[in-house]
């Protein structure tokens, strides 16, 4: 894995940003601001100066490709968006002006609102550290006031949960919750349309290795943007096993006291 390789290059991101470009990811996805698994990274932490952030968006716009950032507050979200970042993860503590700027931008958001519930429920028991089990409540209520201002400022929005490891299997619920604030269809469609225009953002997207895996400077071998399929109630199917396999992974980078950023 390559989780934090542009982390470990600390004036060096757009060399580092070209050498995973190299290597064959599709995107390059940052940390724009701290995060909540990680027990020493503040939530309103930022990743990158500004600079360092234009730089990786060049190196990527070179590539006929874009930049995802990991994001939680309105000014590390407006400071990505500024500088050219086209999907926002997370996105939970966003204010209205900071949406109506992505949507003039044309950047996309993807909430991941079910990952707040397992971690909440389940991820002590998982190894996830008190301190980071306490960081949930700041972000867990705004993820779902966050629905609603993306919608007013007409932000579109992907599909995703950002589980780990055994919580994968809670996948599905991320319609359920959704659906509480947009309703059932506006769900589905950003399941489908909409994921599929945010993944390409207008450009001739390369098409994604074997099962719908590729790399991102997330981690190589993480699972590339994928759909998932509904199946049985309370359960979901991946492109690939691999991407069951990454979240255990990091799942255990936590339990272990590795994650110190790179994670949810």
């Amino acid at each position: 894995m390559r989780v934090g390789a542009l982390a470990r290059v600390a004036d060096g991101v757009r060399k580092a940003a070209r050498e995973e470009l190299l290597l064959g990811a599709d995107q390059i996805k940052i940390m724009a601001s701290g995060g909540v698994a990680s027990p020493t990274d503040p939530v309103g932490a930022w990743g990158y100066s500004e600079d360092e952030i234009r730089a990786i968006v060049e190196e990527a716009r070179a590539r006929a490709t874009y930049v995802l950032a990991h994001a939680y507050t309105a000014e590390a979200i407006s400071r990505a968006v500024r500088c050219g970042v086209r999907t926002i993860e997370h996105g939970n503590l966003v204010d209205l002006p900071t949406a109506r700027l992505m949507a003039k931008k044309g950047a996309y958001a993807v909430p991941t609102l079910v990952t707040y519930e397992a971690l909440a429920s389940e991820g002590a028991q998982y190894g996830l550290p008190p301190e980071s089990v306490a960081k949930i409540a700041d972000v867990r209520d705004a993820g779902l006031r966050s629905l609603g201002i993306f919608r007013e400022a007409g932000v579109k929005m992907g599909f995703g949960s950002d589980l780990l490891g055994p919580s994968q299997r809670l996948q599905s619920d991320e319609f359920r919750i959704r659906a509480e604030i947009l309703g059932a269809r506006e769900v589905i469609r950003q399941r489908d349309r909409d994921r599929r225009r945010g993944a390409g953002h207008g450009r001739q997207a390369r098409p994604h290795r074997a099962r719908g895996l590729g790399r991102s400077a997330g981690g190589r071998g993480q699972p590339a943007p994928r759909r998932f399929l509904p199946a049985r109630p309370g359960r979901a199917h991946s492109a690939g096993d691999e991407s069951r396999q990454g979240s255990g992974r990091q799942a255990e980078a936590i339990a272990a006291g590795k994650c110190r950023s790179g994670c949810t």
